[in-house]
């Protein structure tokens, strides 16, 4: 993939530490997260309507948790130790792969369209 040969492969990452205490959720807590969760991330309209008994059970095996959040810290490596041919090679690479390496190309994309403009 990188224009300079030889070379291997890498991976190309952002992440975010959150630090802070966290508590856990009780059971009505727990199930109004879930509930969000799907609601936003389940595009088909699914919702969980089932006998308390069983959602009782299926809450049980989940530890369910707060963070009240007092630092944030990211970081990201997106081959900006690269050439822009390198870059832009990977970036064509990661647009071809699935919705998680695209998203990463997007993102790659747009800093290198930023670097060309001068913002970075």
């Amino acid at each position: 993939m990188y224009a300079e040969q030889p070379s291997v492969p890498t991976w190309n990452y952002v992440v975010v530490h959150a630090r802070r205490a966290s508590r856990l959720v009780d059971e009505r807590a727990l199930r109004g997260i879930l509930d969000e969760m799907v609601e936003h991330f389940d595009t088909t309209g699914w919702r969980l309507q089932a006998p308390p008994e069983f959602v009782r059970a299926k809450l049980g095996a989940i530890a369910g948790f707060e963070i009240a959040l007092e630092h944030l810290e990211g970081k990201w490596k997106v081959s900006q130790n690269r050439s822009l041919t390198d870059q832009e090679r990977v970036v064509a690479w990661l647009e071809r792969g699935d919705e998680s390496s695209r998203a990463l190309a997007a993102l790659m994309r747009a800093r290198l369209e930023d670097q060309r403009r001068g913002r970075e």
